[in-house]
Order: C-alpha cells, then sequence, then structure tokens
C-alpha cells in the first residue's frame, strides 16, 4: 500500500506571503518613506536615514501586515497593509485578482509638515511612486 504524500492546495491565497515580502522590501528600500514613518517631526525628511536595525524594527510596530492597532504612549504613524475584493482572474483561472489596500493612520499632531505638505499624503505618495509600475 502507498501513502500518498501531501500535496500543498492550489490556491493564489498561499501567494500572499510572497507579495507581502515584495511590498515590505520596497517599502524598506525607500529612504524617505522609512524617515516618514520613524520621525513624528515636522523635518522627518531632513533627517538621517534609519540604520538597518531602525529599518527592521518598522516592521511590526510602523508597518503592521495584522490589521491589529495596540495604544501607545507616544502619537507614531501607522501603514497598515491589507488585502481585499479577491476575485477570480479571468486570464488565468489558478491566480486571483485583489485589491492591495495601503491604510495611513496618522496623529493629527503630525499631519502638518510645513508648506502645506501633510505626512499622510506624502507617505501615499511615496507608496505610489514605488508601486506604480
Amino acid at each position: 500500500m502507498k501513502v500518498t504524500s501531501y500535496r500543498e492546495p492550489k490556491s493564489s491565497f498561499l501567494s500572499m506571503e510572497k507579495d507581502l515580502a515584495i511590498i515590505i522590501d520596497k517599502i524598506l528600500a525607500n529612504t524617505r518613506l522609512k524617515k516618514l514613518l520613524h520621525y513624528e517631526s515636522r523635518d522627518a525628511l531632513t533627517k538621517p536615514p534609519l540604520n538597518e536595525d531602525q529599518s527592521l524594527d518598522l516592521i511590526g510596530k510602523k508597518i503592521k501586515i495584522i490589521p491589529k492597532l495596540t495604544v501607545d504612549k507616544e502619537a507614531v504613524t501607522y501603514l497598515v497593509i491589507s488585502f481585499d475584493n479577491f476575485i477570480p482572474n479571468n486570464t488565468n483561472p489558478e491566480f486571483r485578482d485583489c485589491k492591495i489596500i495601503f491604510n495611513i493612520l496618522c496623529h493629527p499632531d503630525h499631519w502638518n509638515m510645513g508648506n502645506f505638505a501633510l505626512r499622510p499624503y506624502k507617505i501615499a505618495g511615496e507608496i505610489d511612486g514605488m508601486l506604480a509600475d
């Protein structure tokens, strides 16, 4: 008698971890975006670049892939990444199309960065520029 070994199911949901890894890699390669998330001051973009430990510390604290926020003593900026609206792909039935959602949560005291620059829109612009193509 032959025992059939376990095979992973064919599901496009299983590729989400790869997609999240690609998105996180792009975020961690963007110096301006990391500064906007790490530094809460108006002059965040003029601050020194984050070192590797500071960059990795963003994951799970300010860059969230699990939509759970904790109440922090400090007013911090969060970037929550999620997927929604999964629909079958008409040209490739092995995959599903979905929306990638970026929720930018920023304390009102940290929105204004001077000269009409608003932190959430700066963050959105960085993300849009990174993932547009």
